[in-house]
């Protein structure tokens, strides 16, 4: 008889897959080394968009951080601080009244050593997009997973880009605008790069304005948003041109209404998942608008206005969640806290000076979706 010593208890491969993917990805990447059939599972594209779906639900944040890069003006990033000056923060992490961040190191492993500057387009499923100067080459790169790819694609360096995301095709798009002119009539050029068509191509609808090589597109639920200004025209006038990566149609969304005249400061932002525009004004207070709505009945709704002595200029949140009754914001430099029209603000030295982009820690591969 076969003693209980000898038995070898199991789990079923579906209750396996179960617990596997509601892990974070550095285990996974570590549980690839346990057996091969285990690496082969982790190491599938269905399984990684699996654990995206479930990861992408988390509400406590546990699978999200903040990834933080040297910068030069709004968008570009240059290599003077070497390619490894780098660093990611779990998004938990950060609390109100907390300036212990649990910082890990990274390195760019796609600049070359001609690369002079880089620019930072976004993130999406985990993968995030970057045009290199001056090869003027576009990257892939999932740094949860330290993997890359070069696209077949240039990226002229006086353009302004959008990287967006077709859910129904799963297709990742990346958009190229170039100023233009048509029988005298200036106009901003379209050329798209599709991820499942492998190729470029451009399109007859054309953006009626101008966009700013330094302002790259925000990807949100299917369209990209650029602010554009109408041509022969002032900022004053300025809207939000849109982008749609099912139909490629562009659209328009106005501004919310406030007085140019009192602004400092202001940007153009995604903030909980909403469409939102921060600034400042000479009375030293904070003021957040965000898109409320469906596309077809969107308006714009007065989320938060702080007032402070600390508020200046270049204090804006590039990231921003609401926890109990307080709202937590971090940008360039700092982390702040929100609470009964009260402000905060922590330094913490390894974020400062610089520019900072959340995403979700994913398994996508960039290899996998242009291969």
């Amino acid at each position: 008889m076969e003693s209980n010593a000898t038995k070898q208890s199991y789990l079923p491969e579906d209750i396996i897959t179960e617990i596997l993917l509601r892990l974070p990805v550095k285990s996974l990447k570590r549980f690839q080394c346990v057996a091969k059939r285990w690496d082969s599972m982790i190491s599938n594209p269905a399984f990684a968009k699996a654990h995206l779906k479930i990861t992408s639900e988390n509400r406590n944040f546990t699978s999200q951080s903040v990834l933080s890069l040297p910068q030069e003006g709004p968008a570009f990033c240059t290599c003077s601080g070497g390619p490894g000056a780098l660093c990611t923060c779990p998004l938990h992490s950060i609390e109100y009244g907390n300036s212990n961040l649990n910082l890990v190191q990274l390195d760019f492993p796609f600049v070359p050593p001609n690369t002079s500057h880089f620019c930072y387009m976004g993130f999406i499923n985990g993968l995030s997009c970057w045009s290199l100067h001056p090869t003027d080459k576009i990257v892939l790169w999932n740094p949860s997973i330290r993997k890359f790819k070069v696209l077949p694609i240039d990226a002229p360096s006086l353009s302004s880009f959008g990287f967006g995301y077709d859910e129904s095709t799963d297709d990742y798009k990346i958009i190229i605008l170039t100023n233009s002119a048509k029988n005298g009539v200036p106009r901003m050029e379209v050329e798209i790069y599709s991820s499942k068509k492998k190729c470029s191509y451009k399109i007859d609808d054309y953006l009626d304005g101008d966009i700013s090589s330094l302002w790259h597109g925000k990807h949100l639920s299917g369209s990209i948003y650029w602010i554009a200004t109408p041509y022969n025209s002032s900022r004053d006038t300025c809207y939000i041109a849109t982008l749609d990566m099912a139909t490629d149609t562009f659209g328009s969304i106005s501004m919310p209404e406030f007085d140019n005249r009192m602004i400092i400061y202001w940007s153009f932002e995604l903030l909980g998942g909403c469409l939102s525009v921060i600034y400042t004004d000479f009375s030293s207070q904070l003021h957040v608008y965000t898109m409320q709505g469906c596309m077809m009945e969107q308006k714009w709704s007065r989320t938060l206005t702080v007032a402070g002595n600390y508020v200046c200029y270049s204090i804006s949140p590039i990231v921003m969640y609401k926890k109990e009754n307080s709202w937590v914001g971090f940008g360039p430099g700092f982390v702040q806290g929100y609470k009964d029209g009260d402000f905060e603000c922590l330094e913490f030295g390894p974020f400062c000076g610089t520019k900072i982009g959340p995403f979700v820690e994913s398994l996508i591969s960039p290899e996998d979706m242009t291969n």
